[in-house]
């Protein structure tokens, strides 16, 4: 059976934009395991499929936007909320404006903005969070990380 409900006192500390199972440009680095993951590598496995990633949110101790880390051929870029405010451009392209994320109270859902995401499998050990992402890009994932 699918784990699929979180317990209460989960906070979401970053979301990944993923791709599954695709080589990009963009990722020259070695592929891991999630937990084996070093800081700046651009995609993983979970259960032997592999992910790479597009773009991944790190949150505050609020669960509100801190960092936006875009991968890129030359590697990943790293934003910080202050800029990003500085040049809204990339708030605006990435739909970030007033962007938060938290655990939704009954903990079968994910609270996004104001659309709520139905949680379809957690990985406890890597503490992932794979959701239903309706509006999402054919072929893309969303992943939540949580402590």
């Amino acid at each position: 059976m699918v784990n699929t409900e979180l317990t209460p006192n989960s906070k979401i500390v970053a979301r990944y934009q993923v791709i599954e199972n695709k080589n990009l440009v963009k990722c020259s680095h070695e592929t891991r395991d999630f937990l084996k993951m070093k800081k700046y590598d651009c995609a993983f496995y979970i259960n032997g499929i592999k992910y790479t990633v597009e773009y991944k949110i790190e949150f505050d101790s609020s669960q509100h936007l801190a960092y936006l880390w875009r991968y890129l051929p030359e590697g990943p870029i790293v934003d910080s909320i202050s800029e990003l405010r500085e040049d809204t451009s990339l708030l605006n392209y990435y739909n970030l404006n007033n962007y938060s994320a938290k655990i939704n109270l009954d903990s079968k859902s994910i609270i996004e903005k104001n659309d709520t995401l139905i949680i379809e499998q957690i990985f406890e050990k890597e503490k992932l969070i794979l959701v239903k992402a309706p509006k999402i890009t054919k072929g893309r994932k969303i992943l939540f990380q949580y402590k």
